[in-house]
């Protein structure tokens, strides 16, 4: 039996911790505040352990270091982070924090998605529930997926030839096709040229 690609890929993320292990840590949430108190401002502020019980901080870290099988001594290789982030009403409690690697650039990738998520919650153009779970499937670079390309996609697996559209009359311009000579003005995306009939 042939091994899964996309199950090996997300294990290796996993592995080195740049992904959440959901077995370790599921994500949690505090389901009665609204979401004009998420949005309200000073709200994840109020809500970020760090600054309101920094040695209460430390301990809830060195356990989340330690479900990981990461000794306390190495915890600056890591930043302590929310799966659900605060700013869409996560909670700071095991359930909900993991050690992400601080190498390569991953943990600020994360929080840029983690703004842009919040304010498109926060100005009515995603709802809460969307948000939240952005960051609770699998992979948090799904809910890149699910931003650059919209939600259906994020919900239904990558085609095998990892092409979301193909392009047989125009060119792939994002996850769509622009005549031939036309400018594009989309970022990357999943279209692919194909072959005119």
């Amino acid at each position: 039996m042939r091994a899964d690609p996309a199950a090996a890929a997300l294990a290796a993320l996993i592995a080195l911790h740049m992904l959440p292990d959901p077995a370790l840590t599921p994500g949690g949430f505090a389901a009665g505040d609204s979401l004009a108190q998420i949005c309200a401002p000073g709200y994840a502020a109020s809500h970020r352990l760090f600054q309101a019980d920094r040695a209460g901080y430390w301990r809830l870290a060195d356990a989340v270091l330690a479900e990981y099988g990461i000794a306390a001594r190495d915890r600056g290789r890591y930043e302590i982070d929310d799966r659900v982030p605060l700013c869409l009403g996560g909670r700071q409690t095991v359930v909900n924090l993991w050690p992400q690697t601080r190498g390569g650039g991953v943990a600020a990738l994360k929080d840029a998605l983690e703004a842009r998520v919040c304010r498109r919650v926060c100005a009515g153009r995603m709802s809460l529930a969307e948000g939240r779970t952005l960051f609770l499937l699998p992979s948090w670079i799904e809910a890149a997926r699910w931003l650059l390309a919209g939600p259906a996609a994020a919900l239904r697996p990558a085609p095998a030839s990892g092409c979301c559209k193909t392009c047989r009359k125009g060119v792939p311009c994002g996850n769509s096709c622009v005549a031939p000579g036309e400018t594009c003005r989309k970022g990357p995306g999943c279209a692919c040229a194909g072959e005119t009939p």
